[in-house]
């Protein structure tokens, strides 16, 4: 979906526009239809959804539509054609062995009461990094010494790492997601994360604790089916790499964004209990999503489009977090709008399963940066900051900002 603005926070229209094209022998397609044949990045051929009802179905639905050719292969050429899938690689599953470990990390990263005892560790790592960036030289990075920082640091925490290793979780979440990276070096990122996580499984094995990896080890060895050493592999994997360099992606666009909109960065100090319904919104409202790939298993239909099984489909998540039909005014950035269903987060039993922390950790994060550092401002106009152009996630590269004081931490 392409959309009309001139607002310079709007990365994806300002740098690199619609990532996809109309297919060949589909020149006339209309981009912006409720269906669309397009050719991404990675060379496939799929038909793009855009409309909300039919975005949340092909997501929800798959008795219709497959997860196996893995949700974001499409943007990636060096992921494509899709490689065999390896032991726990489950966002490539479907069905009861997707489930399988779907709850493993569950009650880990969505669970209430996980989150709830997460809430003060993750207070005080947002506390700890405004600290660290009070004496330092301005302007200062806060992207680079604030939100990646927060959100790796909530990462160590949760596996009960060292935040000193986080150059490999940083390696291996850039090499997931970077557009222009090679297989070679890619494959060295993640091969280097495996055998760390590997250790970590020996570890964990021989001192559990009270961490996510030591929990999904002790409930798998107590169920009907433990997970092998691959698939508790994968897990680690997953649990150290995925989410959090989106995360903090996330939270400096929301920054951004706040500069380009100082009415509402006031509204926001003013009234913090926007802060919940504030964190939804940007996540709907900005730029961060390329899309969901799915493959029909079945001969269906999408508003009137034939899709044959084999086909694949693209869910615009984007697209469909702007209609106009459920989204009243949907340009516009509504900060206490509500209800909010949006689709960025996914929908059906591949909805992103650390959703919940990302919000806490949103949450937290930008309610304490506008309490303690009320000064705190873009030191260049918002139309110079770099952006993104290596990442398939738009947002802001670096953010540098100015400030005049960070405020003490309240008592917790």
């Amino acid at each position: 979906m392409s959309v009309s603005t001139d607002l310079s926070a709007r990365a994806v229209d300002r740098t690199r526009g619609c990532p996809f094209a109309a297919a060949a022998g589909h020149e006339e397609t209309d981009l912006n239809g409720p269906v669309a044949r397009v050719r991404t990045p990675a060379g496939i051929d799929a038909w793009m959804v855009n409309r909300y009802d039919d975005v949340r179905d092909v997501l929800s639905d798959a008795t219709r539509f497959s997860s196996g050719a893995g949700s974001i292969n499409h943007m990636l050429p060096r992921m494509w054609p899709p490689q065999p899938m390896e032991p726990g690689d489950f966002n490539r599953m479907d069905g009861a062995e997707h489930l399988r470990f779907r709850r493993a990390f569950g009650i880990e990263l969505g669970a209430a009461k996980r989150i709830d005892k997460l809430r003060p560790e993750v207070q005080r790592i947002v506390d700890e990094r405004l600290d660290a960036i009070a004496g330092a030289e301005q302007p200062v990075d806060l992207h680079e010494l604030f939100s990646k920082p927060v959100t790796t640091a909530v990462i160590a925490d949760l596996m009960d790492v060292p935040y000193e290793d986080r150059q490999l979780f940083h390696d291996s979440a850039s090499a997931a997601l970077d557009i222009n990276i090679d297989v070679e070096t890619a494959t060295a990122a993640f091969d280097k994360l495996k055998a760390y996580v590997r250790k970590l499984l020996v570890d964990r094995r021989e001192n559990p604790g009270d961490d996510a990896l030591s929990h999904i080890i002790t409930r798998s060895e107590a169920g009907e089916k433990p997970f092998t050493d691959d698939e508790l592999e994968s897990i680690g994997f997953a649990l150290i790499s995925a989410g959090f360099d989106v995360t903090a992606g996330m939270l400096t666009f929301i920054m951004l964004t706040l500069f380009e909109f100082p009415d509402e960065m006031a509204r926001l100090v003013e009234d913090p209990s926007l802060a919940p319904t504030a964190v939804d919104e940007f996540v709907r409202y900005l730029p961060g999503n390329v899309g969901i790939l799915r493959q029909a298993i079945v001969d269906t239909e999408i508003a009137g489009v034939q899709i044959k099984a084999g086909d694949y489909v693209l869910a615009g998540i984007g697209a469909g977090s702007h209609d106009a039909e459920v989204f009243p005014d949907p340009e516009k950035l509504d900060l206490a709008r509500t209800p909010n269903s949006h689709l960025n987060f996914g929908r059906g039993p591949h909805a992103c399963v650390g959703q919940q922390l990302a919000r806490l950790e949103l949450r937290v994060a930008l309610e304490t940066v506008l309490r303690r550092v009320p000064s705190l401002r873009c030191a260049v106009p918002v139309s110079e900051v770099p952006l993104r152009e290596d990442n398939i996630v738009p947002g802001p590269a670096h953010l540098p900002v100015l400030f005049d004081e960070v405020l003490p931490a309240q008592a917790q």
